[in-house]
């Protein structure tokens, strides 16, 4: 199979344009169950978010697994954004709206985000202490079923020459609540150092969404924590910097 080119690159998948069909190729370390966990994840989504793009096979390719997607046709919000610096505060808006669009959702099948929160808390490499701390902590916080991306930022919109919108990336989506994973997209946004759009961000979807910001502030020390488990060093340091502190 010859593919077009390379779509993007993150930690060991690697996605590419083949024709009409997005294909993710995984590393060697990807586990086959890893695989068709998140291919589960997806068909779970398809059924609940219309602006998912089709999955279509799982397979291997030269001995890696991949899974094949239809195409989406467009520009991700982050190089519109990067294209047009002029226009950022409308692409964040619309990032935001469909977050929030996102948010009114549900999906009973899907794992839920409170667990996997958990197990990944007391998998950091956080001191015992603070460890527990923020476990009870979690303990204590609301648990709405929404549907939660566990990775929106602008990199996973894709936007359609008909102003459409796509969202990919749903290997880690949960059920749970929204204003957890509203903390983690304004992570995600300070990891990329873009502190500016983190904090435009944060107070959009509280506006949007009639969300108190304590709301979201107080889940951030917790989903650091549990981002750190699956990011890479330097990424790692500064969320357990931001886990060190339980208000």
């Amino acid at each position: 199979m010859k593919f077009d080119r390379v779509i993007a690159v993150k930690n060991n998948k690697i996605i590419f344009k083949d024709g009409n069909r997005a294909v993710k190729t995984f590393s060697g370390s990807g586990k086959k169950e890893e695989v068709f966990s998140e291919a589960l994840n997806h068909c779970k989504i398809e059924s609940a978010v219309p602006q998912v793009p089709k999955l279509i096979e799982v397979g291997c390719i030269n001995g890696k697994w991949a899974i094949s997607y239809e195409l989406a046709k467009g520009k991700t919000l982050a190089q519109l954004m990067a294209e047009a610096p002029e226009e950022k505060g409308r692409y964040l808006e619309l990032f935001t709206d469909i977050q929030c669009g996102i948010h009114q959702k549900s999906c009973p099948s899907l794992n839920k985000m409170k667990e996997i929160t958990g197990e990944n808390v007391l998998k950091s490499q956080l001191d015992v202490t603070t460890r527990h701390t923020l476990y009870n902590e979690l303990e204590k916080m609301p648990a709405r079923a929404r549907i939660c991306h566990g990775d929106f930022e602008p990199s996973n919109v894709i936007i359609g020459e008909n102003g459409e919108a796509c969202v990919v990336g749903w290997s880690r989506a949960t059920q749970g609540e929204p204003a957890a994973d509203a903390a983690l997209t304004y992570l995600l946004f300070r990891l990329n150092g873009d502190h500016t759009a983190a904090k435009e961000y944060l107070n959009l979807y509280c506006q949007k969404s009639n969300t108190d910001k304590q709301e979201i502030i107080k889940w951030i020390a917790i989903v650091a924590a549990s981002r750190s488990v699956c990011e890479k060093e330097t990424a790692r340091k500064a969320l357990l910097s931001w886990s060190n502190v339980v208000d």
